[in-house]
């Protein structure tokens, strides 16, 4: 999952690029330095991805090398079953119309990150807060509800059929 962030083909001046391994984290940050990239942030993330742990302490590296470490504030439950995409998305749906879900303070955590690594908030907590407002407020759901507007393909919508 290394190579498509290194082909860039779209050109992105900024990229968060998630690792699973941690001796890597220094060797992607050469990496995306080497291929070009104005900003970016390396992250220890869930499987490589972009997420961070909701368990323990996940590390970020800047491309100024400085190294933070984010720990969620709040206990996440995740369940040992892994859930198909069908279910994840319903899950993901549930969490945008603002109702209650064990994983809903994770999504929030995640979402805060990739607001502060952007410039939108200066801190995990500002960016919680923010997104609480944003699925109170329905801006969350609306936003999400355009996305899949414009995701139209052959009269037919992408997606799971929520």
């Amino acid at each position: 999952n290394v190579v498509e962030k290194l082909i860039n083909p779209f050109n992105a001046k900024r990229i968060v690029a998630g690792i699973f391994h941690k001796p890597y984290l220094k060797k992607l940050k050469e990496l995306l330095n080497f291929v070009g990239f104005e900003d970016y942030y390396v992250i220890k993330g869930i499987e490589g991805g972009i997420e961070p742990a909701p368990f323990k302490k996940t590390i970020v590296l800047d491309k100024n090398g400085h190294e933070t470490i984010l720990e969620p504030t709040e206990i996440i439950k995740i369940e040992e079953k892994p859930v198909n995409l069908k279910e994840n998305a319903k899950i993901c749906y549930k969490i945008l119309k603002n109702e209650e879900h064990a994983l809903r303070y994770w999504a929030l955590y995640t979402s805060a990150f990739l607001m502060l690594v952007d410039g939108i908030v200066k801190t995990i907590e500002e960016g919680i807060e923010l997104g609480k407002e944003a699925l109170l407020t329905g801006k969350a759901l609306k936003m999400f509800e355009n996305f899949r507007h414009i995701t139209v393909q052959s009269g037919k919508k992408v997606g799971l059929g929520l």
